[in-house]
């Protein structure tokens, strides 16, 4: 029986595709059956996400009865039980058989990540009422932090709904230096279980389903009950550490 998990934000660009691409190629990498079903109504980019080519048929024709659900399930190169269901471009796939999906898929598979649309919609609200976790991806800035905070709250009525956090795109050298919270102070503002962190990082951006220490650790997190948090200042101590962080600052 899959677990099925919405991946949220509070506004555009934190980073919730990248997060769903990494987190169902590290939990495949654990030999579970996964599948990354895109339902972001505005950006419908899980399948370039994984570097996937143009599907022949997408989430849309699975819910209108003109494929079935094997056909739309793109299979992951590298990762044989890692697949994408995509959704077209411009689009948005009929609410009612939402649910009905998701209750043929959960025989298939391990674990079902939805990348959902940012805010709170009711593209959102239909999936994760048929989910059992949400995950809030939010970045170290204000606006993202009180986004977060406002998803999270909407959420809290759905006491069945198992609620993380996930911090995205943290700049350890700033960290550091005092110029943005802690992660800790971070987390404490949005009063969700921690899921993980995810430091800034281009390989993390220009390769989102590269084999990753850090998504490592939080589908380790998530499969397994544990609560590791990456450091994300500890490169940035001593001599060549405070060397790097000057770098980065100047880049």
């Amino acid at each position: 029986m899959a677990i099925k998990i919405a991946v949220l934000g509070g506004k555009g660009g934190v980073g919730k595709t990248t997060v769903t691409a990494n987190l169902s190629y590290a939990l495949a990498g654990k030999s579970l059956r996964v599948a990354a079903v895109d339902s972001d109504t505005g950006l419908n980019c899980l399948n370039k996400a994984f570097r996937q080519p143009k599907p022949l048929f997408y989430l849309n024709d699975v819910l209108t009865g003109r494929c079935r659900i094997r056909q739309a399930l793109s299979q992951s190169e590298t990762r044989q039980s890692c697949y994408v269901l995509s959704l077209k471009e411009d689009t948005s796939p009929p609410a009612q058989n939402i649910r009905a999906l998701f209750n043929q898929m959960e025989q298939m598979f391990d674990y079902i990540l939805v990348d959902c649309p940012p805010g709170r919609g009711s593209d959102t609200e239909r999936v994760f009422k048929c989910c059992d976790h949400a995950i809030v991806v939010f970045t170290p800035h204000p606006s993202a932090v009180k986004g977060a905070a406002a998803v999270i709250e909407s959420l809290k009525p759905y006491d069945y709904l198992k609620i993380y956090s996930l911090l995205n795109m943290v700049r350890g050298d700033l960290v550091k230096s005092g110029v943005i919270p802690t992660p800790f102070e971070l987390f404490n503002m949005l009063k969700a279980s921690p899921l993980g962190l995810v430091p800034e990082s281009d390989e993390i951006g220009f390769s989102p389903v590269a084999q990753s220490e850090i998504f490592d650790i939080i589908a380790n997190n998530l499969h397994n009950g544990r609560s590791d948090i990456f450091d994300c200042v500890r490169q940035y101590s001593g001599f060549w550490g405070k060397l790097k962080s000057k770098m980065k600052r100047n880049a």
